[in-house]
């Protein structure tokens, strides 16, 4: 098996691993009032609305070139506020536009992902959250587990029939096995939103202002630095928005980089097709993976999300692969807490 091939998978495969540090690290829990400290809060009213705009894109680079670029996808969604009552919020999520990578193209990869997607289109989900805004459930997360496990089984049916030797390396038996252990509880259902979880992830936190250094990473070799400040992030925001901001570092040893993808190869493929991924792993490995995690979060007065941004940059040996997930606000319509002044912009679009 030829090096390049190994490590384009394992960077592939590092990218959906949970592994770096985090902003949401920095924070202490709670909702109180401090002038040296900013507090993410949801001041939301029923009926407020907003439509957000994601977009994942990659870039590879060798030697310190650029050897691959793409947008992995876009998608565009409206949250709207149900209810709003002192224990907390009920928050619609609607999906409206969805494309992976380029459907248009004839990339049967990209084809069966947007078709995936494309599935869910008319499939609402209900979140709740506390009085802070922070996500607590999903109320019809049964309805969207059945719904996603028949539309996940619909993808890879198609996939192993128009390529039948997949399952000779990764069988469809792993993949539904693993999809069902997933999306067994409501947890796992809900984590399959990763856009909802991006946009509340900070709320109910509290951040000092300024920029300092925080050490509370499990690692040993992790490191993570936050700044956070008010101020508008573009020309419709308010003076008393605010963005956090973190940089976090983790170093993974040879012998941490191999277990860390080890254990993925030997979850999805087949045993003897796990331990030759294992072995030309390796054989070619000889230096460890260092992962740069780049958290920008720019809110509104209110604690409507206004634009987050995550980078994730994967360094091994001499290649690069760095991953950017954004979603920006589109539109807004708030109630009771827009302001009047004319100071400031109005507060629908």
């Amino acid at each position: 098996m030829k090096t390049k091939a190994v490590l384009v998978m394992f960077l592939l495969l590092s990218l959906c691993i949970g592994v770096g540090g985090s902003v949401i690290r920095g924070g202490t829990s709670g909702g109180g009032e401090s002038d040296s400290a900013i507090s993410v809060i949801a001041y939301f009213c029923k009926n407020d609305t907003m439509k957000y705009v994601r977009t994942v894109s990659e870039f590879s680079m060798e030697n310190g070139d650029t050897v691959g670029k793409s947008q992995k996808l876009r998608e565009e969604f409206m949250v709207i506020v149900r209810d709003s009552t002192p224990q907390g919020y009920v928050i619609e999520f609607i999906p409206t536009f969805f494309q992976y990578g380029d459907s248009a193209s004839g990339d049967m990869k990209s084809r069966v992902f947007s078709s995936l997607k494309e599935s869910f289109k008319g499939l609402t989900a209900v979140f709740t959250t506390d009085e802070f805004g922070r996500l607590q459930g999903l109320e019809n997360w049964k309805e969207v587990r059945d719904k996603m496990k028949g539309a996940i089984k619909t993808m890879f049916d198609s996939l192993y029939t128009v390529v039948p030797d997949v399952d000779s390396v990764m069988p469809w038996a792993n993949i539904e096995a693993l999809t069902t252990l997933m999306y067994s509880s409501e947890e796992g259902v809900l984590s399959a939103y990763d856009e909802v979880a991006m946009l509340f992830a900070l709320h109910g936190s509290m951040f000092n202002i300024g920029r300092y250094d925080v050490d509370n990473l499990s690692k040993d070799s992790s490191f993570t630095t936050i700044a956070a400040g008010y101020g508008p992030y573009d020309g419709y925001g308010y003076d008393d928005d605010y963005g956090i901001m973190a940089k976090s570092v983790t170093k993974y040893s040879v012998e941490e980089t191999r277990d860390l993808v080890g254990g993925v190869f030997n979850l999805i493929f087949k045993d003897g097709v796990a331990d030759k991924f294992n072995q030309a792993m390796g054989d070619s490995l000889d230096t460890g993976m260092t992962i740069t995690l780049l958290e920008d979060y720019n809110l509104f007065y209110n604690g409507w999300p206004c634009m987050m941004r995550k980078q994730k940059i994967i360094e091994l040996g001499l290649r690069t692969k760095v991953s950017t997930d954004e979603i920006g606000w589109v539109y807004r319509s708030w109630r009771q807490y827009a302001r009047d002044d004319a100071s400031v912009r109005v507060s629908s679009f």
